[in-house]
């Protein structure tokens, strides 16, 4: 199966979903998508998270702070509307991201 992950600020306690803004939940999805995760995760330290401790939240354990991805993924603030936002406004909508909820917990 391998380690599914979701990007995170430690301090303000807010997370996106990957799913929600196009992505996959594996290293390589986001990796390999075009624009990369790396590029909205940089748009999003630069605009949102500056200054503040983040880390890539992985279900496999070892996380920062002994970050728990289920817990991370149910109690956090899910900013993922705002990150679609601004991909949208940096034009970093690739074929598939800047996508919109179609159904409670679907998107596409």
């Amino acid at each position: 199966m391998g380690t599914y992950y979701i990007p995170a600020n430690l301090d303000r306690r807010e997370y996106f979903h990957p799913h929600r803004i196009g992505y996959g939940l594996k290293r390589n999805e986001q990796i390999h998508s075009m624009p990369s995760m790396g590029a909205v995760l940089l748009l999003v330290l630069h605009e949102r998270w500056n200054g503040d401790r983040v880390a890539m939240i992985g279900d496999g354990g070892g996380n920062p702070n002994d970050a728990d991805y289920y817990e991370v993924a149910q109690t956090w603030r899910d900013i993922s509307p705002v990150v679609r936002a601004m991909m949208a406004a940096a034009e970093l909508c690739g074929p598939g991201n800047c996508v919109q909820e179609v159904g409670r917990g679907f998107w596409r």
